[in-house]
């Protein structure tokens, strides 16, 4: 009788042990480390544009759109970090922290974005149409009429006018005629039946120019004669010489280095040794930075682009 007595008091003890262990978890938060003290992330973009740390959000919960990769007065410059932190921010090494980026929504002061939230004198709506979003038009939702283009009647040189038809002949002659032995061969005596060809001559509809373009015909577009933009030609080489900044300063790059623009080819904007890695397409860099070439700066003093220096904002003009 005492051995079981014994026996039921360890499992008693076990009991509780075990009810102890199995305690409701506390449900915590994660705070936001990429932010100095004093400062939340917020992210507005789809509203002021405004992305970063701030410790006053209500003045970017609303449009218009104009911090997007700029920043207001007194909240730093914008970075994009090989860490993942993208907006801006007073913190001139937050590109060097290990943490990655926050998350809207996970600081407890910070709002999930909520995409019906319009500024005001604006609605959101869903349209049969498919449009989905926010306006200040009562009828946006209305089925618009569709205006058809206007059909431009391409210019035909060899539609010739009534009685005329179009010949090329052996002679030299081409255009219209109502001589039907225009391309016979003709004696040096004038021909009293043919009809002399006046080049001048248009079809209905039509009117002669002669322009300064090159061009001399008839043709039923009034704008024959303004100059066509100059194709870009892709075969053309791009200048490999160093680009300044706009606020000039050659100690913006490392030593070794010099600033290059290839925003319209590979997208690349910054300092590197290797302009020529990235003087050629597909543009896959703009915006980012290129693997050893530091993270994307955009600073009061003018400078735009990769750099390895994370002192580059602070360097004067």
């Amino acid at each position: 009788m005492l051995y079981n007595t014994a026996i039921l008091s360890v499992l008693a003890a076990s009991t509780s042990l075990i009810s102890t262990s199995t305690a409701a978890p506390v449900n915590t938060r994660r705070s936001t480390p990429s932010c100095p003290a004093g400062t939340s992330y917020y992210d507005y973009e789809s509203l002021s544009g405004f992305k970063g740390c701030t410790a006053t959000p209500a003045q970017y919960q609303s449009g218009p759109r104009k911090y997007w990769q700029s920043c207001p007065t007194g909240h730093g410059n914008w970075y994009v970090c090989a860490n993942g932190f993208k907006g801006c921010t007073t913190d001139s090494a937050v590109c060097d922290t290990k943490s990655t980026a926050p998350v809207p929504g996970s600081d407890p002061i910070t709002p999930p974005f909520d995409p019906t939230a319009c500024p005001a004198s604006q609605s959101y709506y869903i349209c049969a149409t498919g449009f989905k979003g926010c306006s200040s038009d009562s009828t946006v939702c209305d089925t618009k009429s569709t205006i058809p283009d206007p059909i431009t009647t391409p210019v035909d040189p060899t539609a010739c006018p009534t009685g005329q038809n179009y010949y090329v002949c052996a002679n030299g002659f081409k255009g219209c005629s109502s001589d039907f032995i225009v391309c016979d061969t003709k004696s040096t005596n004038p021909d009293p039946i043919t009809t002399p060809v006046d080049p001048t001559t248009c079809p209905k509809g039509q009117n002669y120019y002669v322009c300064a373009t090159g061009f001399k015909g008839c043709s039923s577009d009034v704008t024959v004669c303004d100059p066509k933009p100059t194709p870009i030609d892709p075969k053309k080489p791009v200048d490999d010489e160093p680009v300044v900044p706009v606020t000039g300063g050659k100690d913006f790059c490392p030593a070794g280095t010099s600033y290059y623009d290839y925003e319209s080819t590979s997208g690349f904007k910054g300092c590197t040794s290797s302009p020529a890695l990235y003087k050629s397409g597909p543009r896959v860099y703009w915006g980012s930075c290129p693997v050893g070439l530091g993270n994307w700066y955009v600073c009061a003093n003018g400078f735009k682009g990769c750099n390895t220096s994370t002192a580059v904002c602070g360097l004067k003009a």
